[in-house]
Protein backbone atom coordinates (compact mmCIF):
# COMPACT_ATOMS: atom_id res chain seq x y z
CA UNK A 1 0.00 0.00 0.00
CA UNK A 2 1.12 3.54 -0.65
CA UNK A 3 1.92 5.95 2.15
CA UNK A 4 -0.44 8.89 2.60
CA UNK A 5 -0.28 12.10 4.58
CA UNK A 6 -3.17 12.97 6.88
CA UNK A 7 -4.44 16.52 7.29
CA UNK A 8 -6.17 17.87 10.41
CA UNK A 9 -6.75 14.38 11.84
CA UNK A 10 -8.82 13.28 8.89
CA UNK A 11 -8.02 10.05 7.11
CA UNK A 12 -7.99 10.95 3.45
CA UNK A 13 -10.63 9.44 1.21
CA UNK A 14 -7.94 7.76 -0.89
CA UNK A 15 -6.49 6.02 2.17
CA UNK A 16 -9.93 4.79 3.23
CA UNK A 17 -10.67 3.58 -0.29
CA UNK A 18 -7.31 1.84 -0.53
CA UNK A 19 -7.82 0.09 2.81
CA UNK A 20 -11.34 -0.93 1.84
CA UNK A 21 -10.41 -2.30 -1.57
CA UNK A 22 -7.40 -4.15 -0.20
CA UNK A 23 -9.03 -5.77 2.85
CA UNK A 24 -12.77 -5.86 2.14
CA UNK A 25 -12.89 -9.00 -0.01
CA UNK A 26 -11.29 -11.22 2.64
CA UNK A 27 -13.25 -9.68 5.50
CA UNK A 28 -16.49 -9.95 3.54
CA UNK A 29 -15.82 -13.61 2.74
CA UNK A 30 -15.26 -14.31 6.43
CA UNK A 31 -18.39 -12.38 7.46
CA UNK A 32 -20.48 -14.09 4.79
CA UNK A 33 -19.57 -17.49 6.24
CA UNK A 34 -20.43 -16.27 9.75
CA UNK A 35 -23.77 -14.55 9.02
CA UNK A 36 -27.12 -15.70 7.76
CA UNK A 37 -27.40 -13.20 4.93
CA UNK A 38 -25.39 -11.20 2.44
CA UNK A 39 -27.02 -7.99 3.69
CA UNK A 40 -25.88 -8.68 7.27
CA UNK A 41 -22.34 -9.30 6.08
CA UNK A 42 -22.36 -6.06 4.07
CA UNK A 43 -23.68 -4.08 7.05
CA UNK A 44 -21.04 -5.50 9.38
CA UNK A 45 -18.30 -4.88 6.83
CA UNK A 46 -19.24 -1.20 6.62
CA UNK A 47 -19.41 -0.96 10.41
CA UNK A 48 -15.93 -2.47 10.67
CA UNK A 49 -14.41 0.01 8.25
CA UNK A 50 -16.23 2.95 9.82
CA UNK A 51 -14.84 1.93 13.22
CA UNK A 52 -11.30 1.52 11.85
CA UNK A 53 -11.32 4.95 10.22
CA UNK A 54 -12.78 6.57 13.35
CA UNK A 55 -10.12 4.88 15.54
CA UNK A 56 -7.41 6.16 13.21
CA UNK A 57 -8.84 9.68 13.38
CA UNK A 58 -9.04 9.58 17.18
CA UNK A 59 -5.49 8.26 17.49
CA UNK A 60 -4.23 11.04 15.24
CA UNK A 61 -6.11 13.67 17.27
CA UNK A 62 -4.74 12.26 20.50
CA UNK A 63 -1.20 12.23 19.13
CA UNK A 64 -1.59 15.81 17.86
CA UNK A 65 -2.90 17.04 21.23
CA UNK A 66 0.08 15.49 23.06
CA UNK A 67 2.47 17.25 20.74
CA UNK A 68 1.00 20.70 21.40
Amino acid sequence: MQQHVEKDGETSKSVAEELFHYHAPAIFAFLRRQTSSREDAEDILLEVFTAVIEQKRLAYCHKASKGS
